[in-house]
């Protein structure tokens, strides 16, 4: 029996709309936006036939990742996981992504996983944690549905080491707001066979990797 493991990115923030830094120390909640967003991610899983209900879902403990799930209609045995919540950007969070120090920053990380922002964690380390808390629960996974709910960094931390990509490639995965990405453990680890996204914009589960946004230099707002 096939295991299907959902990814699914939180839908647009307070911060998203306001063109802030938003990391793993920032509880900022969905905003209105966001929350139109999950109630036609609900309509689109409906119409392509899921009924998103897992056997677990994991949610990073944070007010969009739990209000993702809620207003998506996400159902099952809900599991908080501080272990996937998404990169810390310390005295960086809530800074305008206009700010210089955010643009030195977003360059720095793009290319050095050791670079940590002041009072922040490096990508490097993100990759550690969330792979290490993941994929002993995808390895055990025997077949059924499991979910993750949590950000762009976390989905992109975890597909550069599940995959074992190179780290700069990992910044040109697409991982739109209200994005669900379907992994596939039984199947060989390449991307085209043992992954798929869904996306409002296509309307069905496609193969592979999303393209990146256009307004994502290292995230869409996080």
């Amino acid at each position: 029996m096939e295991t299907f493991v959902d990814l699914y990115r939180h839908a647009p923030t307070r911060d998203n709309d306001d063109h802030v830094i938003c990391g793993g120390d920032r509880d900022t909640p969905l905003s209105q936006r966001g929350i139109k967003a999950c109630m036609a991610l609900k309509g689109l899983l409906a119409r392509v036939g899921e009924d998103s209900v897992y056997q677990a879902v994991y949610c990073a403990p944070l007010q969009r990742a739990r209000q993702t799930i809620s207003w998506t209609g996400v159902g099952g045995r809900l599991v908080m996981a501080p272990e996937i919540i998404e990169c810390r950007w310390g005295d960086y969070e809530g800074l305008p992504f206009a700010d210089p120090r955010i643009v030195e920053a977003f360059v720095k990380v793009r290319t050095d996983r050791n670079y940590a922002p002041q009072g922040g964690e490096s990508h490097g380390r993100v990759m550690q944690r969330i792979g290490n808390y993941a994929f002993p629960i995808i390895a055990s996974a025997k077949g059924g549905k499991l979910a993750f709910c949590s950000s762009i960094g976390a989905f992109r931390s975890l597909f550069i080491r599940y995959f074992n990509l190179e780290y700069t490639s990992g910044f040109s995965i697409g991982v739109p707001n209200c994005c669900v990405y379907r992994l596939l453990p039984n199947r060989p680890r390449n991307p085209e066979l043992a992954l798929e996204y869904l996306t409002a914009k296509n309307g069905r589960w496609m193969p592979g990797f999303c393209p990146a946004d256009e307004h994502s230099p290292i995230s869409n707002g996080r």
